[in-house]
């Protein structure tokens, strides 16, 4: 189940219970439990019997005890009859030209049992892009889109819609159906490639320079990327602030800093020499001790790369680089595994 639908999920049961708790609470006193004041269930456990067989024991008031009121149980029944609501959904895919997508692939996960997995359905996008699923149950329903050559995009390929349980905006109807966008993938050149590649940064300045074609360490003034890292080695400590910065340069080239996931194209201008990282610990707010970033690259030789770098300072000091050159001098830095350029 991915991440995000299962937070769903676990948010529309956790709405659902908190309703089933206050209903039984709603205007009495206490009320007899089989729990602990103040501890929240598990949903369910199994244990064993004396005669080994496997029995189901509800964390859940017993809804058919003689313990609950008519009130109780008529509160219960309502609970339950939200995972019995009616959906209808109406949604429609396109690209982010806004163009539609037709074809692609729809996943549906319904909330309609109190304990148990969802119930899961599969739909296609129409020529238009639309898509409907009509007449199934459940509390609230999670909806994914894909589709081979596109890359699904963060909260606009997926989402969560609750039916029986409120959340302050109307179900998608057929006027006006839920957007999904898919973002279409450029014909990809062949890329030289460099994942998950770990360095040790000297301190005080000392420069490490990395050739990006090979992912090696450069001899001095070879590289094509320069890390110099400064810090405060004295006051550093696992639990108080310490300084340290670091300088990325591109000796002969320069960099532009990439802040969006998917962007492949690498501007024609705009780069810089070097760019600095600066962590004093008198930052009050943003002081870390390891940062991430991202950054177009243009090499000396007018070639064009994308690089992520994760940079730890203190005692883990290390560097972490990934890569993406396009060695004929495109700013096409789209990648395709199936493309991958010879590493030299």
């Amino acid at each position: 189940m991915r991440k995000g639908r299962a937070v769903f999920v676990g948010v529309t049961l956790s709405v659902t219970i908190v309703m089933v708790y206050a209903l039984f609470h709603r205007g009495r006193g206490p009320v007899s439990s089989p729990y602990t004041p103040g501890v929240v269930p598990s949903p369910h456990r199994r244990t064993q019997s004396p005669q080994g067989t496997s029995v189901r024991t509800a964390s859940m008031p017993d809804f058919s005890s003689a313990k609950l009121t008519i009130e109780g149980k008529k509160d219960v029944d309502k609970i339950l009859t939200v995972f019995q609501t009616r959906i209808d959904f109406y949604g429609k895919v396109q690209d982010q030209y806004g163009k539609p997508v037709a074809g692609a692939n729809v996943y549906y996960s319904a909330a309609d049992q109190y304990f148990g997995d969802s119930s899961k359905y599969k739909g296609e996008s129409g020529p238009d892009g639309s898509f409907s699923i009509k007449g199934i149950k459940g509390a609230g329903l999670y909806v994914e889109v894909s589709k081979d050559g596109y890359d699904r995009i963060p909260d606009q390929s997926y989402g969560g819609f609750a039916y029986g349980v409120p959340s302050g905006r109307p179900p998608p109807t057929a006027h006006e159906p839920a957007q999904f966008v898919l973002r279409k993938k450029a014909i990809a050149d062949p890329l030289i490639v460099i994942n998950n590649r770990q360095f040790k940064v000297p301190n005080g300045g000392r420069p490490l320079e990395i050739d990006l074609r090979t992912g090696r360490q450069a001899h001095a003034n070879e590289g094509d990327l320069r890390i110099e890292r400064w810090e405060d080695e004295k006051n550093r400590g696992a639990r108080q602030k310490f300084s340290w910065k670091c300088r990325i340069s591109v000796p002969g080239g320069g960099l532009v800093e990439r802040d969006k996931n998917f962007d492949f194209q690498a501007p024609a201008d705009g780069y810089q020499e070097a760019i600095e990282i600066d962590q004093p610990a008198t930052l009050e707010v943003k002081w870390q001790s390891a940062k991430e970033v991202q950054y177009f690259v243009q090499l000396k030789d007018r070639t064009f790369a994308r690089v992520s770098l994760e940079l730890h300072a203190g005692y883990t000091n290390f560097l972490l680089l990934e890569c993406y050159l396009n060695p004929s001098g495109s700013q096409n830095l789209e990648y395709d595994p199936a493309k991958k350029a010879a590493v030299r």
